[in-house]
């Protein structure tokens, strides 16, 4: 609601409709539209550990929730960052053969090879998920870092055919037993994309438009991380009652 409110007449669904339908002009019969529908369902505050790939709601908001039941989208099995999938290639883009969100064989891997958009529209600042697939990448391949460490989740996987199984995941997680706990903070990314001219930013309404693409994400992150391991993430602050002396 960022970006306005609906016009007078119309409904939500128009309203999702009229998104979609900006999105498809801009791909095309031969493109792909992937958006979030995670659901972090096995998870340490989700206490059934189940997932039901077909049924399970997402967490992150009303578009992507009517975007994930449209009958022309496949959904991605990751019981944790699952995506809504549209367009050629659904069938791909929502299969994840390793089980690994942020690794190998994983759907941020295949965009990364393709140089794929990351958009956010609607939110207070540019966050792509993409970005812990970077940091995975940075931690296998260069130096581990101090803050994440891939971990294995299991629970109970429910395919679209219905039938329930017990499974894993393989994510790429932050330590929650810490001394220091450290947040995404996107400042020092957002401020290198826009010095080399690689993200663009549009104002609509109240909102705004954020686009980037994976190479350059991807470069700015590997770069970044490499001159500081905290390239990507802030100190979250906390307050105490010597804040008030």
């Amino acid at each position: 609601m960022k970006f306005g409110k609906i016009c007078k007449g119309s409904n939500r669904n128009q309203f999702f409709n009229g998104i979609f339908d900006i999105f498809f002009q801009l791909v095309g019969d031969s493109g792909n539209i992937i958006i979030p529908t995670f659901s972090y369902s096995w998870g340490g505050d989700s206490p059934q550990k189940r997932f039901d790939v077909r049924n399970t709601p997402g967490k992150v908001g009303a578009f992507p929730e009517y975007f994930r039941k449209r009958d022309d989208v496949n959904r991605s099995n990751d019981p944790m960052f699952s995506f809504g999938v549209w367009g050629r290639n659904k069938e791909e883009f929502s299969r994840n053969e390793k089980r690994s969100t942020f690794g190998s064989g994983s759907l941020y891997e295949k965009l990364h090879k393709l140089n794929a958009k990351l958009i956010a529209f609607g939110l207070k600042r540019y966050d792509p998920t993409f970005i812990h697939y970077v940091e995975e990448y940075f931690h296998k391949n260069n130096h581990e870092l101090d803050y994440r460490f891939v971990k294995r989740f299991e629970g109970v996987f429910i395919d679209y055919d219905g039938i329930a199984h017990d499974d894993y995941q393989y994510c790429f997680s932050r330590y929650l037993d810490s001394a220091v706990e450290w947040r995404f903070d996107e400042t020092r990314l957002v401020n290198d994309l826009i010095e080399k001219g690689k993200l663009q930013i549009v104002e609509v309404g109240n909102g705004k438009i954020w686009m980037s693409d994976c190479n350059a994400v991807f470069e700015a992150g590997m770069d970044g991380l490499g001159n500081n391991q905290h390239f990507l993430v802030s100190k979250k602050k906390t307050h105490s009652c010597m804040d008030k002396i």
